[in-house]
């Protein structure tokens, strides 16, 4: 990271004064999880998949946090609404700058096979080609997810919700990329 903060710095430090930078948006997505240097934190299914998305925008330059439930889908969106896009698009995601718009559940994929549902609460772990839930988990209260609740009676609405959610997302995702290599 060290060396990342110092390349940015440099690069932030030459292009400052360009024609071109209070006009120009950036934006930064790390593209998964590493593992920090202090080993307080576990990898798991949500550690493993919270990363920074970071908006520069020198004209405006807030300086805000965020801590809506986001995916790396919502940068698609966003950028496409900052070039002022009209035209309609298949998107899984929302423009970020919009504070208004909210994701109820964010999907990501753990592997080949294991797909993410995270709501505000509860992570499902979705085997698709199983077609089977691995695990639930109230990941607000059960920080180190070792509370498998997928049994729990109380907890079936939450699963009823989170399953329905998921197998429509591979559905659509599913029938939207299959016609589109039919093209």
């Amino acid at each position: 990271m060290c060396y990342y903060d110092h390349s940015l710095q440099q690069f932030f430090s030459k292009v400052k004064n360009e024609p071109w930078f209070k006009e120009t948006v950036f934006i930064f997505c790390s593209d998964h999880w590493l593992v920090p240097d202090d080993n307080h934190i576990e990898f798991n299914a949500i550690t493993g998949y919270r990363i920074p998305i970071i908006i520069y925008e020198p004209a405006i330059n807030e300086g805000k946090t965020d801590n809506r439930l986001v995916s790396q889908f919502d940068i698609m969106c966003t950028i496409l609404s900052i070039a002022a896009y009209k035209d309609s698009i298949i998107s899984y995601g929302n423009n970020l700058l919009d504070s208004s718009s909210k994701n109820e559940v964010v999907f990501s994929r753990a592997n080949a096979n294991l797909y993410h549902a995270i709501d505000s609460a509860y992570i499902l772990g979705f085997n698709y080609r199983n077609d089977k839930a691995e695990f639930l988990y109230r990941y607000k209260t059960d920080t180190a997810l070792k509370k498998n609740l997928l049994t729990d009676m109380n907890e079936q609405a939450a699963f009823k919700k989170l399953s329905l959610k998921i197998k429509t997302f591979l559905q659509k995702a599913n029938m939207q990329y299959n016609n589109a290599a039919f093209k």
